[in-house]
């Protein structure tokens, strides 16, 4: 069996793990606010965002969306973020989706199956409150990974021309004969997973104007659940390890110090 590669040290600096279900007719924003009281001690923040577009991954020339279930409402279509008193880990739930994200602060990465394992304990809490109040929950019909990494200048690289000594794989550095040199990069590729297990999306940035200086790379995996939640969310923890491993240099796994889990 193939292991999965991790970092003692990695550059993540913002992890996503959710799901996605069909619209549940009688959930209404009322009862989003009842789940937050009982659990405001873990939450003491609270606000809106934009609700998430709900599109299950297809595998032909279709583009499919989730079930609608349209019914007439005037509950406004609301994505609710509940932030834990450190704001370094913040649940998301919408009539659609369940997520749960982590963001670095002062804390290191906490690695995947600790964060796996806080994401399956507030959805079973989510799923047992939804009993409470006789609403028929939907069985999840997507998973979801995400992973950004923020490489920033003074770390590894100084300018774009070090780029090259970082990253290796799907990117084009010109020969030093063309005359030409890399100024910038905004690159996207996408992938599909095994047989049809799932699809990643991988994109390059360089935020020329943040500071500090930052090469961000974000690494997003979605996927259909043919068996469980749980080995949803392992096959897309591991595309993107594995991509990411594969699409950085030697020098830069020294660096995040490369180990086999």
């Amino acid at each position: 069996m193939t292991s999965t590669p991790g970092f003692a040290n990695p550059p993540v600096t913002e992890v996503a793990i959710g799901v996605f279900f069909d619209l549940i007719p009688d959930l209404v924003n009322g009862h989003f606010g009842q789940f937050w009281e009982r659990h405001k001690d873990d939450w003491p923040t609270s606000r809106d965002a934009r609700v998430l577009p709900y599109q299950l991954e297809q595998f032909d020339d279709s583009p499919v969306f989730g079930q609608l279930n349209l019914h007439f409402s005037q509950d406004p279509e609301v994505r609710f973020q509940f932030l834990d008193i450190s704001e370094t880990r913040i649940l998301q739930l919408q009539k659609t989706a369940f997520i749960y994200n982590w963001r670095k602060a002062e804390e290191d990465y906490p690695r995947f199956h600790v964060l796996n394992d806080e994401f399956t304990n507030w959805y079973t809490k989510f799923q047992a409150f939804a009993q409470d109040r006789n609403l028929s929950l939907s069985s999840p019909r997507q998973w979801e990974v995400t992973y950004v990494n923020s490489i920033p200048k003074g770390v590894l690289w100084e300018s774009v021309q070090d780029w090259e000594s970082v990253l290796c794989g799907p990117f084009l550095f010109p020969d030093p004969s063309y005359k030409m040199k890399l100024e910038s990069v905004v690159s996207n590729w996408s992938y599909v997973i095994g047989e049809n297990d799932g699809r990643l999306r991988a994109s390059v940035s360089h935020a020329k104007d943040a500071e500090p200086e930052t090469l961000t790379i974000k690494l997003s995996t979605r996927g259909p659940i043919k068996t469980s939640v749980e080995d949803g969310l392992k096959i897309g923890h591991n595309a993107i390890v594995t991509f990411f491993k594969d699409i950085t240099s030697g020098k830069a796994h020294s660096y995040w110090e490369l180990e086999d889990e």
